[in-house]
């Protein structure tokens, strides 16, 4: 059997298990470096599990995607190449092999899947073309003793725009979840990472974007509803290197019974961006003594004329509000849903798929009736 701290060990040296200063990159595994280490992994059977949906490309651990052309890293665009580093570190798989996904459609779907005993390391580069509109949805499965770490870049050439819906389902998932997502917004093209998640025991999303052309937009919008001893770790780079581009960040976390959430995010704006607009804000509930929310919120910025702002709120709920709800005559067990419901939706507000994640915030708190 094989020990994941062995799929580590090459750059796991000399990590503090204590949370990094916000210079360090360490963050990528200080938090969850202990926690993988005590997951055993025995060899793959080789098996494939059954899947509640039939995605348009489904990734098995230690199965071979024969639908999909390949590129190496050296055939990325170049602006991957300035991170070779982080590739090289993130990567836990010994090849650069990346599976190519053209989008061709308005909508396609991605499957995830890490057996018992397996771990899940693909790549994938999809490659979205001029003057598309579409929705990519990533969906995530794992079993007992599997982790599934999967590297998806996403290249949205100019005028596009691209909705990744990411979901993550309590009842499908009982291994440890760390994809890391990178992506390149070009010349006037919008980019945007959605995503609700609750009941994930040992969950980490790491999220690197790039405005690299004039006017192209970064949109971050995620919910984080954590209990028992689950843990999250949200690593978040948003790197603005053109004129007149944006970028949002908007995450809602709460916490309850020794739940811990981390956050760490960067705006980094170069001596060409000018004239743009980045904003970030985490907002949290602790709602248990001992549930914890660890944030480093930062701006680093090499050019001065422009609008960046960042800060973090994290309290309880307001006692004036339980007690108004409950004089309305709603019952004690439905206040929290009800509350968290208004807490939650806030960052899907405004966007094409309110809708939809409205209905599903809705259905996991257990307010259907409103």
């Amino acid at each position: 059997m094989n020990s994941i701290t062995s799929y580590f060990k090459p750059f796991s040296s000399n990590i503090s298990t204590e949370f990094p200063t916000a210079k360090t990159e360490e963050y990528r595994y200080s938090n969850v470096i202990t926690k993988l280490a005590t997951i055993t992994v025995t060899a793959a059977t080789g098996e494939k599990m059954n899947l509640p949906t039939k995605g348009d490309y489904t990734f098995f651990a230690d199965q071979v995607l024969e639908n999909c052309a390949t590129k190496s890293f050296e055939e990325l665009p170049k602006n991957y190449h300035r991170h070779e580093n982080y590739f090289k570190q993130a990567s836990l798989a010994k090849d650069n092999k990346f599976y190519e996904i053209t989008c061709d459609k308005e909508e396609m779907t991605l499957d995830f899947a890490a057996s018992k005993g397996s771990v899940l390391t693909d790549k994938v580069y999809i490659h979205v073309p001029s003057q598309k509109k579409v929705q990519i949805y990533l969906n995530f499965y794992t079993e007992d003793n599997s982790l599934s770490i999967p590297m998806i870049y996403i290249d949205a050439q100019d005028n596009t725009h691209v909705e990744l819906i990411y979901t993550v389902e309590k009842e499908n998932n009982t291994g440890v979840v760390a994809p890391l997502f990178e992506l390149i917004a070009q010349e006037k093209s919008h980019v945007s990472l959605q995503t609700y998640t609750q009941g994930i025991a040992n969950h980490r999303l790491t999220f690197i974007g790039f405005c690299a052309g004039a006017n192209s937009h970064i949109d971050l919008r995620s919910g984080f509803n954590l209990e028992g001893k689950e843990s999250c770790d949200l690593f978040v780079r948003i790197y603005h290197e053109a004129a007149n581009s944006t970028s949002n960040q908007m995450i809602k976390t709460v916490v309850t019974d020794s739940s811990q959430m981390n956050f760490n995010g960067l705006i980094y704006a170069n001596g060409e961006a000018h004239n743009i607009y980045a904003y970030q804000m985490l907002k949290g509930m602790i709602l248990d003594d001992d549930a914890q929310i660890l944030a480093r919120p930062q701006l680093d910025i090499e050019y001065f004329e422009l609008a960046c702002s960042h800060g973090v709120s994290i309290g309880n709920f307001d006692p004036e509000e339980l007690f108004y709800l409950k004089s309305r005559g709603i019952q004690t067990k439905d206040v929290y849903p009800l509350l968290l419901y208004g807490f939650f939706s806030e960052p899907f507000m405004e966007i094409p798929l309110e809708t939809y994640w409205v209905s599903r915030i809705k259905n996991l708190l257990g307010t259907k009736q409103i």
